[in-house]
């Protein structure tokens, strides 16, 4: 009885340990897939100009303390669990800085713009490997245990067969009923733990007793039921992957024209394909990149190779069995073996079509708004707004504001209105810049006359901000035409005061004007 008693108990805390592990895990991949969720949709806000690090950085910190006081530490990739972890830290903090260096800069400078758009999607697309990382190597601890827990549950089962052939041996007259309700339990044991060694994770054993083997029948259920659900987590993180446009590849390396692809998402079907056509070659991944990018594509990859560096950006056009063509962004990573050899390409393929047309329109409309104002007879200058209102620098001006201030734009573009044209101040023009930007009311400015050592303009103005809170003066020289209208003035003076008596009539005699002498004379 002994025996048996000490053989239940090394058992029953045998089981309460896998128990413990189990649940460890259970919680590490519910944190962890909490991360990945809110990672995708903290990547997928700063897009939207709406990025804010507070709930992530709350999930990252739940994450980091259960690792930090996991009972999994004993486990060999468990120091690879805490590197990905500090990894996606490091890159989270140059994401979330590159995103608040991004919105501060100007909106004008299209170099500036194009290369925060190419180092955000590198840095997203480096923060998401990461988090893809943490679930890669929270899985290989979950295997481990698991085969872990398979071994000892067959290193139980032939232990707990063998006491009781023993006692058999020594006591079989006097424990017969006993052994006989043991040999009923180890086998229900030995059967739980064959069909969870395959896999079937619903299997439950009935517990009809509160004796050891009742215990651990109900220890058993309870592990399974946290196995199964730490299986239901997993696919529910495969899921969320599965409906995301991100399609996810790992290509063989070794020289092959073809790419082999080693794994593929089933989302690839986005584009036209099942997941076997592509895994059994069946369709050669080659074979679905449009033609005129192919050879680009495997030079760049081969330079990649030979160029040390493990993180590759490309885009190329993919083609569907039906004739359709998608723009897509690939972004590559390489996998390396412990010599530094490449042994894989893993890819995030994105179908970027949709953003590149919208793109492709966008450059067409700003080329026709540049067209138009470029030939406007109207001269147009467009202000930044500095030191709160009290200066302004100018930004753009069009061939006509040229023509008008007498200027070439690269004598102007970029200095302040108080150093170019001095005079904007004491005419008044400023103040009204000042109060659009801060009303936001649009304002007629006219009969302004401008004049420095240079010229003297008389300019006629509308006043207007846009958007982004920059100053837009839409102006006409109108010197001319005042010229003119004083001339009429002074005609009109001179016929109303001539001692002559003047008349004027239309063509059907009809009086139209006589002046004050004709007046007096009749």
């Amino acid at each position: 009885m002994l025996l048996v008693g000490l053989s239940s108990w090394w058992g029953y805390h045998k089981l309460k340990q896998q128990q413990q592990r189990h649940n460890a895990i259970e919680h590490l991949n519910a944190d962890v897939l909490n991360l990945h969720t809110v990672t995708l949709d903290l990547l997928h806000d700063s897009y939207h100009a709406e990025f804010s690090s507070e709930q992530w950085e709350e999930v990252y910190g739940a994450l980091s303390r259960t690792i930090d006081e996991s009972p999994l530490q004993s486990q060999i990739t468990y120091p690879l669990l805490q590197q990905a972890l500090q990894k996606i830290g490091q890159r989270f903090k140059v994401y979330a800085q590159t995103v608040n260096d991004c919105d501060h800069g100007s909106e004008h400078d299209l170099a500036l713009s194009g290369t925060c758009e190419a180092l955000l999607g590198r840095l997203n697309t480096q923060l998401r490997l990461s988090v893809q990382n943490l679930l890669s190597e929270g899985s290989k601890i979950e295997r481990r245990i698991t085969a872990e827990t398979q071994r000892q549950n067959l290193t139980d089962s032939v232990l707990f067969l063998s006491l009781p052939v023993l006692m058999l041996l020594f006591l079989i007259a006097l424990v017969l009923p006993i052994v006989k309700n043991l040999g009923v339990g180890f086998s229900r044991m030995l059967e739980a733990s064959e069909r969870f060694a395959h896999g079937e994770l619903g299997f439950r054993l009935p517990v009809d007793s509160d004796d050891e083997m009742g215990q651990l029948a109900a220890t058993y259920n309870n592990m399974a039921q946290r196995r199964e659900d730490a299986e239901k987590n997993l696919r529910q993180a495969n899921l969320v992957v599965e409906n995301s446009p991100a399609v996810l590849f790992r290509w063989k390396a070794g020289g092959s024209d073809n790419l082999p692809v080693d794994y593929v998402s089933n989302n690839v079907s986005q584009f036209g394909y099942s997941a076997q056509q592509l895994l059994s070659a069946e369709v050669p991944y080659t074979s679905i990149i449009h033609p005129d990018d192919r050879l680009r594509v495997f030079r760049e990859m081969g330079e990649l190779s030979r160029s040390g560096e493990d993180y590759l950006l490309q885009e190329y056009r993919i083609v569907s069995p039906d004739g359709r063509v998608f723009r897509i962004d690939d972004h590559t990573t390489v996998e390396r073996d412990s010599s530094g050899a490449i042994i894989y390409f893993q890819g995030i393929v994105i179908d970027n079509s949709a953003n590149k047309l919208g793109k492709e329109a966008l450059r067409e409309s700003e080329l026709r708004y540049r067209e138009l104002v470029e030939n406007m007879s109207d001269g147009v200058a467009v202000y930044a707004v500095i030191d709160g209102g009290r200066d302004f620098i100018l930004r753009e001006l069009n061939r006509a504001g040229e023509r008008i201030f007498g200027k070439a734009r690269d004598q102007v573009i970029g200095r302040r209105v108080s150093e170019v044209f001095p005079s904007m101040q004491r005419m008044g023009l400023l103040d009204v810049f000042r109060r659009v930007f801060t009303t936001g009311q649009s304002e007629q400015y006219s009969a302004y006359v401008y004049q420095d050592q240079r010229i003297s303009l008389s300019i006629e103005n509308f006043i207007l901000m846009l958007p982004g809170g920059e100053i837009v003066a839409i102006f006409n020289d109108i010197t001319e035409q005042k010229k003119l209208e004083n001339e009429l003035v002074k005609l009109a003076q001179a016929v109303e005061q001539s001692p002559e008596g003047i008349v004027i009539t239309n063509l059907n005699a009809e009086i139209e004007y006589v002046n004050e002498a004709f007046i007096a004379n009749t």
